[in-house]
């Protein structure tokens, strides 16, 4: 979840041409969402989804928290994944390969030593302090196994939400 409006960010490459999905929750709520965008450049799809349940009951979108600085090369990164049991897996940022140095990649790609057998398409990396500095998607696979768009690709489609300055 990317905003308090219900934006959810996925792996474009997850749903081939559909325009909708279901999305699971952590608690298992579930909820349709209508594909509003889809980055060719970072692989990545933008849903919005509906204000309500499948079983009709208000959901309160809470925003996933995305990390606005540049990553750090040797940083502490944290996998998390999966279908049916959820995963995670911890690794480091190995290398930070800029979008330009590949043909067709506009985003930033994170390398990391994550088991690219732990990686599952849409996952998402997170650093030691909670905060989303990347999504496996298939574009980031291509360039390496154990790839992540970098959360820029996040910021510069303008989905996530400003924090109130103080």
């Amino acid at each position: 979840m990317i905003d308090s409006n219900g934006t959810v960010a996925s792996d474009s490459d997850i749903l081939g041409e559909n325009a909708d999905a279901v999305i699971t929750l952590f608690n298992g709520t579930r909820a349709r969402g209508f594909v509003t965008s889809r980055d060719a450049g970072s692989g990545m799809a933008f849903f919005r989804t509906v204000a309500t349940s499948s079983d009709g009951k208000p959901i309160g979108w809470k925003p996933a928290s995305v990390a606005a600085q540049a990553p750090v090369l040797g940083q502490t990164v944290i996998a998390l994944s999966g279908k049916s049991i959820f995963r995670v897996d911890d690794g480091i940022m190995t290398a930070l390969i800029p979008g330009d140095s590949v043909n067709t990649l506009r985003t930033d790609v994170i390398d990391t030593n994550i088991s690219a057998d732990a990686i599952l398409p849409g996952s998402i990396l997170i650093n030691t302090d909670g905060e989303i500095v990347g999504m496996s998607t298939g574009v980031s696979r291509m360039v390496s196994a154990g790839g992540f768009i970098s959360s820029s690709a996040l910021i510069k489609s303008g989905m996530v939400e400003k924090k109130p300055t103080q």
